[in-house]
Order: C-alpha cells, then sequence, then structure tokens
C-alpha cells in the first residue's frame, strides 16, 4: 500500500486515475499528428465548470506535446504577466549567463551584465508584437508549436483579440496549437472577438459517466489492494453526482479509512462513517462559492429560482431558462422589454459563474447539480430570515424578495 494518499482532490492536481477522457485524448492526438504531417495548425477551445478536469486534461497534453518533441508552453490567463512574455517562450532564444570559471566579485559582477544584456535583448524582440508574429510564425515552420492557455475566460479583451489574430494568422501557416481553456464564461467572451472563433473546433468537459466515474475510485484502491462491493461504489458515485472534484473527495476519504482500520474490503457501513465528512467538505466548498453570489439579491433569486425548475432535469432551453428568471424580476409590472434584458443579463451571469452552462448541444445543464439545492436552501432561509425581520418591525406590508 502507497505510503501517501493517491487520491488528488485539488485544483488541477492529477487524479491517480485519468478516466473518461478518452474522446478527448483521441482528438488532441490527431490534432498532433496533423500538425506533424500536414504542417497545418488548429485553435481548441475547451470549457468547462470548475473542478471537472480541465486543467488536468491541459497538463496531460503538456506531456504528450513534450514525448512529441514538440515546442510547449503552458500558461495561466490570470497570472499578471504580459501576453507577449507568455508567448515569447515558445520562441528558441533565452540568454541564461552560463557557470564562470572566475569567482569572487568579478564573476558577480559579469553575471550581472550578462543578465542585464539578456533582458534588453528579450525586450527587443518580444516588445515588437510584429517581430514576436514573424518569429514565433518561422519557429512554427522549424519545428510545431503549442501554446496551452488555462483561465483563458480571464483573458482582457485587448489581448484575446491580439491572441486570436495572432492564432488565425499561424495556424492557416504553420503547425501551431492554441488551447484556450476555461469556465463556461470562456465562450461568452470570445463571441466578442473574432467571426472565425466561431467555426474553431470546441471541446465541453463536464461530469464523468458512471462507469468512469466508479473506476477513478476503485482502480487507485485496488492498485492498493482495497476493493469496494459494487453496491456501495453505485450509491457513492451518485452521492458525488460523477462530478470529478467530489469523486477525488470520496477516494481520498475511503483510501484513507481502509489505511488507518486496515480494511482490505470497503463496504456500505464504511461508506456510512464517511458520509458526514465528506458532507462537511462540500458544504465548505458550496459555503465558497455562494459568497461570491449572495451579496447580489437578483442574482440569488433567479440561481434559487432556475434551481428550482432543473428538479428531476438533466438539461433545459436557454429559453426555459430565461423565462424562469423573468419571473423572479420585481415588479411584475415593469416593462416587458426592460424584465427581458435583465432576465438576459442575469441568464449571462449565472453561466458565466458556471452555475448553468451550455455543452455544444446548446442545452443548459447546471455546473453542479447539487449546489443548486444549496442554493435554493440558502434562499429559502435568506427568504424566511427577512419575513421574521420584517415581523419584528411591524411592517406588514413588507414582502420577501421576488421569486
Amino acid at each position: 500500500m502507497r505510503k501517501h494518499n493517491p487520491f488528488t482532490p485539488g485544483a488541477g492536481k492529477t487524479p491517480p486515475c485519468l478516466v473518461g477522457r478518452q474522446a478527448e485524448q483521441s482528438q488532441y492526438r490527431e490534432y498532433l499528428e496533423r500538425m506533424r504531417d500536414d504542417k497545418t495548425g488548429e485553435m481548441i477551445i475547451m470549457y468547462g465548470p470548475c473542478g471537472v478536469g480541465k486543467t488536468v486534461l491541459l497538463n496531460w497534453l503538456e506531456r504528450q506535446c513534450d514525448k512529441a518533441g514538440y515546442i510547449v508552453a503552458q500558461a495561466g490567463a490570470d497570472d499578471g504577466g504580459a501576453l507577449a512574455n507568455k508567448l515569447a517562450r515558445l520562441l528558441p532564444f533565452n540568454l541564461k549567463p552560463g557557470p564562470l570559471s572566475i569567482g569572487g566579485d568579478a564573476q558577480a559582477g559579469i553575471g550581472a551584465l550578462l543578465k542585464g544584456a539578456a533582458k534588453t535583448m528579450w525586450h527587443a524582440v518580444t516588445g515588437n508584437e510584429r517581430n514576436l508574429d514573424e518569429r514565433l510564425l518561422n519557429a512554427c515552420k522549424k519545428n510545431p508549436r503549442v501554446f496551452l492557455l488555462d483561465e483563458a475566460h480571464s483573458l482582457g479583451e485587448s489581448d484575446r483579440k491580439r491572441l486570436l489574430a495572432l492564432a488565425q494568422r499561424l495556424t492557416d501557416q504553420a503547425p501551431f496549437l492554441l488551447v484556450l481553456c476555461g469556465t463556461p464564461g470562456l465562450m461568452q467572451s470570445i463571441r466578442n472577438g473574432a467571426t472565425f472563433v466561431e467555426r474553431a473546433p470546441k471541446m465541453s468537459i463536464g461530469l464523468l459517466d458512471p462507469q468512469a466515474a466508479a473506476e477513478a475510485i476503485a482502480v487507485p484502491l485496488q492498485e492498493d489492494g482495497i476493493t469496494i462491493e459494487r453496491p456501495t461504489l453505485d450509491a457513492i458515485t451518485r452521492h458525488a453526482q460523477r462530478y470529478p472534484f467530489f469523486i477525488q473527495q470520496w477516494g481520498k476519504a475511503l483510501w484513507a479509512r481502509a489505511k488507518t482500520e486496515n480494511i482490505r474490503h470497503l463496504r456500505d457501513e464504511d461508506a456510512q462513517k464517511l458520509r458526514a465528512a465528506v458532507d462537511s467538505d462540500r458544504r465548505d466548498f458550496y459555503a465558497a462559492r455562494y459568497m461570491r453570489m449572495r451579496d447580489d439579491t437578483e442574482l440569488l433569486a433567479a440561481a434559487a429560482a432556475v434551481g428550482e425548475a432543473f428538479k428531476g432535469k438533466d438539461s433545459m432551453s436557454i429559453d426555459a431558462v430565461t423565462t424562469v428568471i423573468k419571473k423572479t424580476i420585481a415588479p411584475a409590472s415593469a416593462d416587458d422589454k426592460a424584465r427581458d434584458t435583465k432576465a438576459n443579463e442575469l441568464e449571462r451571469e449565472l453561466n458565466r459563474i458556471d452555475y448553468i452552462w451550455y455543452p455544444p448541444c446548446g442545452e443548459a445543464r447546471p455546473g453542479i447539480p447539487s449546489f443548486m439545492d444549496y442554493i435554493s436552501e440558502r434562499y429559502v432561509e435568506r427568504v424566511a430570515l427577512e419575513r421574521g425581520i420584517s415581523s419584528d418591525h411591524n411592517n406588514d406590508s413588507a414582502s420577501p424578495p421576488p421569486g
């Protein structure tokens, strides 16, 4: 049995068993092969809710690029660095002073001088956008380049337009692969960019299928000589709603119990003893997301109403979503056009924060189904509290929040 827990619930951490993404992996392999054979490139838009494993897949792709001998650079759009500097990592230019045979202050002085010269030359190369574009184009023609941008929904408008224009030029003339990875809000932002983006291949990363969700837990346990009863495993994956982050939370708890209690076969009673702790971790996760919504009364009312409408459904049309939201907007006598505009704004915001999202099928789906239940509960509590406050102040005319 391994010394450390193999399950890794956390942002971007590679799980011990990467399953359920075979279709996406096969598609990426095809793009890499096409770059080599056809000397052309592509821009991929990969999006989905937080916690479904997008960054994990991006890290996997980076390793595949390394194996293929391609030059690859991965960066985050929200790390504060300039876009030009991130792209410049793909250039065959790296001035670093090597070890010098002289010592003492002389070595330090020469080293500082070389670093300064390197920095000056680097800015000369990357500071001019046209110069950078030409260098990237020539570099790609010699050896395929891959640029992986995580959290691309955080990209500023000017950087987004700059990157899209660069991608259109490079992918047409050389083996250059650009992958923009982000939350569902990414789709909103790129629609404001170049029209060719609408024709770019898109990958929507969502919940695991039932078999993959079960394997993500069972396989790492089996590798450490731990088995789990199938009905117990199925109940756990249903409780996790096949959401990869929750799957890793359950795997971590099960593995820890097996090791601590020296258990080699996990049953329902083991899962029941872990349920309270798993639920507590989940509530903490939900509470953090709720805090980002609680100050916007209209958004919270819309989220609660949408959550209620989704009960018993896997998906809804965008028109159905906006209709549900429109009913929460007060007063009911407001101008219909204004209410439509507000409903659309709230729908887009729910999509931006991945409360709901739209796979290529076009139907709205919950980002995390059980989070909708949590929001509904918090909203009911909030309405009850505000009613109580109104009653305490003898204000019989006060009404609860809309919805």
